[in-house]
């Protein structure tokens, strides 16, 4: 899949993310509507996830995983320095919305 990801975008969604205490990333939701999961590494990080009107807050702690299904919208903030391991993929769950995205 991530050969055909790059025939068609600039990247194939695998990502190491560095970051010291404060930094973030503001609400949003995964590229392509692609399912994740996160790897912390060192440090940890607060999950805000925005679930129909709710806000549902997680702390993610080194050496734990999060997964976060397709579109569904979140921001992060490293609460320490932080090093983490993600990564983005579809599957035939998501496949529909992602296609909806390539063709935009």
């Amino acid at each position: 899949l991530n050969s055909l990801l790059l025939h068609f975008t600039e990247g194939d969604y695998r990502f190491v993310y560095w970051g010291p205490a404060g930094s973030e990333t503001r609400r949003h939701s995964d590229v392509l509507h692609s399912f994740s999961w996160s790897f912390n590494v060192v440090g940890e990080k607060k999950w805000t996830f925005y679930i129909e009107k709710k806000e549902i807050c997680l702390v993610q702690r080194a050496g734990e995983m999060m997964f976060i299904p397709s579109t569904w919208q979140h921001k992060v903030e490293n609460l320490c320095e932080t090093l983490s391991i993600n990564h983005n993929w579809i599957t035939t769950a998501n496949i529909d919305l992602t296609w909806e995205c390539l063709e935009m």
